[in-house]
């Protein structure tokens, strides 16, 4: 069987495809004693033999789990001495497993860990655009003006983050209950951020009146995003994942 090199790793289970493709760049990885820096070279797994960090490498069985992750725990598969990790819960096993992303150490919520490279980017890569969805404790019945704010969006370190939908859930003097669902793709992020400099008003859908004075700064032209032809993907497998939005300043 021919496939490329970087998918091979994320089937034998080192790691998913992007952390495989580092991990060949950086010297890891051999074909047949000899050092490959290319992860979209082409490997035929019934002549050539792959070693990664001096070991030979052969795809496994793949295992998946779920687990809730308690709060106060870290979100890594090495041991600390001062906190808890994730890999105290897990069983113990013959396949080096990996967490589908991360929860931060103060968060409790579900986490998938696996072995299987191809499934975990299928997962997380922004390309596929999967949905996460978190409820928020917050202290103190919040006020409308901030949850107004929040539904807005958020400029973070990477990006401006707009949340696909928020919830009030519940609400009382001690605690507000905020469900939040948003997108990892940067390509949700850019279309919900043009489809609100496209609009007259942004205010939350349930507001009597509108009363935020917004006016569009841009007219949206293409409704759906360009993709790469097939073509395109044969010649530059990174573009797959490409998608163009274009529109006008007014």
């Amino acid at each position: 069987m021919k496939i490329r090199l970087n998918k091979f790793l994320s089937l034998c289970g080192i790691a998913a495809r992007r952390k495989s493709e580092e991990y060949i760049q950086s010297g890891r990885v051999k074909i047949n004693d000899q050092t490959e820096l290319k992860p979209q070279t082409i490997i035929n797994t019934e002549i050539d033999t792959v070693y990664f960090d001096s070991s030979e490498i052969k795809p496994q069985k793949f295992k998946y789990y779920k687990m809730n992750k308690p709060r106060l725990c870290l979100t890594t598969m090495a041991s600390d001495e001062k906190k808890r990790t994730v890999q105290e819960f897990l069983p113990k096993d013959d396949v080096k497993l990996f967490p589908v992303g991360r929860l931060d150490y103060d968060t409790e919520g579900l986490l998938i860990f696996t072995n299987d490279g191809d499934f975990a980017h299928k997962i997380s890569h922004p390309s596929f655009e999967i949905k996460k969805t978190y409820l928020t404790h917050l202290d103190g019945d919040i006020s409308d003006g901030l949850l107004i704010k929040m539904s807005k969006g958020a400029k973070l370190s990477d990006g401006f983050l707009l949340p696909e939908n928020l919830e009030v859930l519940s609400r009382n003097n001690k605690e507000t209950l905020v469900k939040i669902t948003i997108h990892e793709g940067r390509n949700h992020i850019v279309k919900n951020f043009f489809k609100k400099e496209s609009k007259y008003c942004i205010c939350p859908p349930n507001e009597p009146k509108c009363d935020c004075e917004h006016k569009p700064k841009i007219k949206i032209i293409t409704k759906k995003p360009l993709v790469p032809s097939s073509n395109e993907i044969e010649l530059n497998r990174r573009s797959r994942s490409a998608k163009l939005r274009v529109v006008e300043r007014i």
